[in-house]
C-alpha cells in the first residue's frame, strides 16, 4: 500500500516481477477513509501508520484480487465501485488473511513452481500465442505433469485457464481502447477471427464489437 509521500522502489527474483498499479482518487480515498475508518490510527496514512502497509498473500488470495482488478476496470466507473473494490480489497489483504485456505476443502495447495509459472504466464501477452506448452516450460515440467497439478489444484486444465486469460485480457482492450478487433485476437493467439468471437461470445455473453459499445458509450 503505497501512499503519495513514500519513496518506493520493487526488487525481483530470478523470474521476474509483476506489478499491479492501481491508483484512486484522493477524495475517493478520504470518503472511504472517514467512513470505515475513522478512528483508526494505523490505517493507511494515519500518524501511527509509519510505514506503508505491506501483505504477504496465498495463491488464492492474488487469484481473487486479480478478479477484483477486472471487475473495476470492466465495472461502472462510479464512486460505488470504487468503495466496493477498496472495501473487497481490505477484506482480502487485511480483515482475512487465511481466507484462501478455507476455500481449500478438496482441492491441493499450488505448489510454489505452478503459482509462479502461472503468474508469468498470464502476466505476459507474449505467452498467450505460445499456448499450453509456454506454460510448462516456465514451470519447467512436463506438459502432463502440469496439466495434472493445476487440475488438482483449480479444477482447470491448461486450456481453460489460457482461455480465460485471453479473454480477461481481450475484454479489457475492447472496454478501454480503440484497438482494432482483429489486433486483438491476433495478440491473444487466436489465428482465426471466428474462432476468437466463438470464444469470447461464450465467455462474455456478447460479440466483441457489442461488448465494446457497451463500454464505450456509457457516460463518465
Amino acid at each position: 500500500m503505497i501512499r503519495p509521500e513514500d519513496a518506493h522502489g520493487f526488487r525481483s527474483d530470478a523470474h521476474g516481477v509483476l506489478v499491479q498499479n492501481v491508483a484512486i482518487r484522493p477524495d475517493v480515498f478520504a470518503h472511504v477513509k472517514r467512513r470505515y475508518f475513522l478512528h483508526d490510527d494505523h490505517f493507511w496514512n494515519g500518524p501511527k501508520a509509519r510505514v506503508p502497509q505491506h501483505r504477504k498473500l496465498n495463491t488464492d488470495q492474488v487469484r481473487r484480487l486479480q478478479d477484483l482488478f477486472d471487475e473495476l476496470i470492466l465495472g461502472p466507473w462510479d464512486v460505488f465501485a470504487t468503495e466496493r473494490f477498496l472495501l473487497n480489497l481490505f477484506h482480502v489483504t487485511h480483515l482475512a488473511p487465511g481466507l484462501g485456505n478455507a476455500a481449500r476443502t478438496t482441492k491441493l495447495e499450488m505448489p510454489d513452481w505452478l503459482a509462479s509459472a502461472l503468474a508469468r504466464w498470464r502476466g505476459e501477452v507474449k505467452y498467450f500465442g505460445e499456448g499450453t506448452n509456454a506454460l510448462a516450460q516456465l514451470a519447467c515440467r512436463s506438459p502432463e505433469h502440469v496439466a495434472r497439478t493445476l487440475r488438482e489444484c483449480t479444477g482447470r486444465t491448461p486450456t481453460d485457464y489460457l482461455n480465460e486469460t485471453r479473454m480477461r485480457y481481450a475484454a479489457q482492450q475492447l472496454a478501454v481502447t480503440n484497438r482494432k478487433i482483429l489486433d486483438i485476437a491476433m495478440e491473444c493467439g487466436f489465428d482465426s477471427l471466428g474462432h476468437f468471437y466463438s470464444v469470447f461470445q461464450r465467455a462474455q455473453g456478447s460479440a466483441p464489437r457489442a461488448y465494446r459499445m457497451r463500454f464505450q458509450t456509457r457516460p463518465i
